[in-house]
């Protein structure tokens, strides 16, 4: 049984750009999925006012994955991926938290929640086996009038890394488009930064209508599925993302893609802006098969088409 966990990267500013590999979230963990959480049946997504993906903070690549580069503005970014329920919230999210010259993210679930009589309600972090995430945040907001209208709140942050100051606003919360769609670009392939060239296509659907196996952040508006195509290698050349394998984390893509050669090939990137134009590949790990361990190096980018 794995258990979902959350990813801290700090990052020094004079730092050099080197091939990051980042697994995180319950879906890449130990290489392969196998369970986490408890398993009940989801509904398909409802027609909630929150359900949706949401840009709460900060801009998206500061809110999306673990690390980046060049230095970003000190700040607390937050992005949103929430599923609305007969009133019921239940969620993911992805957060960025720069302070000093230093730079941490996480992402996993939110805390279920209650939408009140008048529309508010709290978004927090959750505390698992009594211990608090490092980075922390509490979100105040009022459900939209309207599917996919702005909401509005007040939010309060902490990053518990010395150096790391509490941070607190208001907000308005704009959407952020599925991650659906075809996505494209050129990286290498190989066990260092200089690998065989690769074209790689990767169609994406966000959110089921279907039963699934619920994760503790993964619901059926944020699950993915999909397929990979990697033209250039002898690795593999297609393979396929299962429901429930993938999901989008607010401004976090993870997916586990079964390639045609019995690996899995491990996914991170980030959404880039709230149209989702382009997806940022922050780590891209083969898992088994005969290119076991080898990695997209560079800075890899997948334009919408």
């Amino acid at each position: 049984m794995l258990r979902e966990k959350r990813f801290r990267v700090r990052i020094k500013r004079t730092a050099t750009h080197l091939p990051v590999l980042i697994l995180t979230g319950c879906l890449l963990a130990g290489f392969g999925l196998s369970g986490c959480g408890s398993q009940i049946s989801a509904a398909g997504p409802s027609s909630g006012m929150l359900t949706g993906n949401w840009l709460v903070i900060g801009s998206l690549p500061d809110a999306g994955a673990a690390a980046f580069f060049p230095p970003r503005p000190a700040g607390f970014g937050l992005a949103l991926s929430l599923n609305e329920v007969a009133g019921q919230v239940t969620g993911a999210q992805s957060a960025m938290y720069n302070c000093g010259n230093t730079g941490g993210g996480g992402a996993g679930r939110l805390a279920a929640t209650e939408i009140g009589a008048d529309g508010s309600f709290t978004l927090q972090t959750p505390t698992v086996g009594g211990l608090a995430p490092t980075i922390t945040f509490t979100v105040n907001g009022v459900a939209p009038q309207a599917i996919g209208g702005t909401w509005s709140g007040t939010y309060s942050a902490n990053d518990s890394n010395a150096g790391c100051g509490p941070q607190s606003g208001s907000f308005t919360a704009v959407p952020i488009q599925p991650v659906t769609g075809t996505f494209q670009g050129q990286s290498t392939l190989g066990a260092t930064s200089g690998g065989t060239p690769v074209s790689i296509s990767i169609v994406l659907q966000q959110g089921t209508t279907n039963s699934l196996p619920t994760f503790s952040s993964i619901t059926s508006q944020n699950a993915l599925s999909g397929s990979i195509t990697v033209q250039g290698t002898s690795c593999f050349t297609s393979g396929t993302l299962a429901l429930g394998d993938g999901a989008v984390y607010g401004g976090l893509v993870e997916a586990g893609f079964t390639m045609n050669d019995g690996s899995r090939f491990l996914v991170t990137g980030a959404i880039d802006d709230t149209a989702v134009s382009k997806i940022q590949l922050e780590s891209a790990l083969v898992a088994g098969g005969q290119c076991d361990r080898l990695f997209l190096s560079g800075t890899t980018v997948l334009v919408r088409q």
